[in-house]
């Protein structure tokens, strides 16, 4: 932004979906450099949200500055007053009122400035996060038959372990009704 002879006001960096980072900020481009810096912030990621802020506000400068000008005629007619002034409840209450109207201005060139800055600052709120990551083509594997083989093999020796297994915990827990039914049943034999 420095060549453009813009600034960051705000910025605030997350991660967003899919673990991807995601920056949200707030740029001040001079108004004529507004579509370049645009364009050049268009082409950092995928613009997820964008929201641009270019009010004119010609009128309110010409009105502060005026109301300056104003300001700062009252306060030198206040200090001549403060000059001239002999009495103590008078000086008092022109020092008073001289502090207001000195406050009165500062507020107003504060005013001013911004409003200057505003008037020549074009605002950029903008969301751009990386573009996600392409995944790598699938590369075709060529299976030869000993390896088909081989791995119907493996697989078929691993559903007979799984079925050996389900078959003794299906045991194990029927074994209080078969065990007590087997020696029953061998009792009754040998009798």
């Amino acid at each position: 932004m420095s060549r453009l002879r813009g600034y960051v006001a705000n910025k605030n960096s997350q991660t967003g979906k899919y673990e991807l980072p995601t920056d949200s900020m707030s740029i001040r481009v001079p108004v004529q450099n507004y579509e370049t810096a645009l364009t050049a912030l268009r082409a950092l990621g995928k613009v997820t949200s964008e929201s641009q802020n270019g009010e004119d506000v010609t009128a309110q400068v010409a009105d502060t500055e005026a109301r300056l000008k104003v300001m700062k005629i009252e306060e030198q007619q206040y200090m001549a007053l403060l000059r001239t002034t002999k009495h103590v409840a008078d000086i008092l209450s022109v020092k008073d009122r001289l502090g207001s109207v000195r406050a009165d201005i500062e507020s107003l060139d504060a005013t001013r400035k911004t409003l200057r800055d505003q008037a020549t600052y074009s605002t950029i709120d903008l969301t751009i996060a990386e573009p996600p990551k392409e995944p790598a083509p699938e590369v075709e594997v060529k299976h030869s038959w000993i390896g088909e083989t081989w791995t119907g093999s493996v697989d078929a020796l691993k559903g007979l372990g799984q079925t050996a297994g389900r078959l003794s915990i299906i045991a194990l827990v029927f074994s209080p009704l078969w065990i007590p039914l087997g020696f029953l049943a061998r009792w009754y034999v040998k009798r």
